[in-house]
């Protein structure tokens, strides 16, 4: 990670029917959403610290577009089925909406994580650049860094606001 990875709190509120955020009965913070194929869940501790993952196959697959094709994630009983599912297990765990605040990290099997800085605003991007584009990059990632934001790696890259709502993808 770049040397903007202090040990800060980040915030992340859910988006839409893409991840939700929240705590549980027992006091763990959770984000939960697809990641094909399955359900997923990573759970941190009250101060932030990522605990562990749990994935779930889906009671009712996607149908597929062809035998090895994309699924299709946006199928109306898909869709149905996944949120029943994902309501049945926010029942188990006593899940209540919420922003959550956890420490960096970057999971080295799923595409899920933080990053305090997107990658073209990187110190080793930056460094290959000219000098004009390598100053203009650095003003860039100066007010990056100064508004807050962050990039929340859920399947593909969402900036984030300094509260925790997504930006853009």
């Amino acid at each position: 990670m770049d040397d903007t990875s202090d040990n800060r709190l980040f915030p992340i509120q859910g988006y839409c029917d893409e991840f939700v955020t929240g705590t549980c009965a027992n006091g763990r913070q959770v984000v939960m959403g697809l990641l094909c194929p399955h359900l997923v869940a990573y759970f941190f501790d009250p101060n932030g610290e990522l605990l562990c993952d749990e994935l779930r196959p889906w009671d009712t697959p996607a149908p597929r577009m062809g035998p090895d094709g994309p699924y299709q994630i946006y199928d109306a009983a898909f869709q149905d089925a996944l949120a029943e599912q994902k309501h049945e297990w926010q029942k188990e765990l006593g899940f209540r909406a919420s922003t959550i605040r956890v420490r960096p990290f970057l999971d080295s099997r799923h595409p899920v994580g933080i990053s305090p800085l997107p990658e073209d605003l990187e110190t080793d991007e930056c460094n290959k650049l000219g000098e004009d584009e390598r100053k203009h990059i650095e003003e860039l990632r100066t007010e990056w860094i100064a508004r807050g934001q962050f990039v929340w790696w859920w399947a593909k890259d969402y900036y984030m606001s300094k509260d925790g709502a997504v930006d853009s993808t």
